[in-house]
């Protein structure tokens, strides 16, 4: 819950490290499923999630990632962007509005098949949403759930 104590972070050294493989920012996702793989239990077996107002400002957007990707220095990932936006196999097929704000809470879908020679190429399975900058995500809900 340091969130909640220090707001958003972008690399904090007291933080646990799950990979940054779009480089530095506030990863976030539009899936629950997703989400449920970074939280972990209290010590009574109860998980709380974010749910969060989030300003993407200017979009880059990627459905793919090239293999060289993963070794090209982040701030060549981030030039420009306000936020990344990878599109993942499973999306959510739309959303869910309360005090105007869209919540991507419907079931998810399965992305169409991308053409074209997909050699040196993969995918990944869930969206993400790399914000580059803590002061466009705002916390509006917690989700507690068993």
């Amino acid at each position: 819950m340091s969130i909640l104590k220090n707001g958003f972070l972008v690399d904090p050294p007291s933080a646990c490290r799950n990979g940054s493989l779009f480089g530095a920012g506030i990863y976030l996702a539009d899936s629950f499923e997703k989400s449920t793989h970074y939280c972990a239990p209290s010590a009574d077996n109860v998980n709380y999630m974010l749910i969060c107002q989030t300003a993407l400002g200017k979009v880059r957007e990627m459905n793919t990632l090239p293999y060289r990707f993963m070794s090209q220095p982040s701030s060549d990932a981030e030039r420009g962007e306000d936020t990344l936006h990878y599109i993942g196999d499973n999306y959510p097929a739309g959303s869910l509005t309360n005090d105007g704000i869209a919540m991507p809470l419907l079931p998810l879908r399965k992305r169409d098949e991308i053409p074209g020679d997909q050699y040196g190429y993969q995918t990944l399975n869930f969206s993400e949403y790399i914000v580059r900058n803590p002061h466009r995500v705002l916390p509006r809900y917690i989700v507690i759930y068993k």
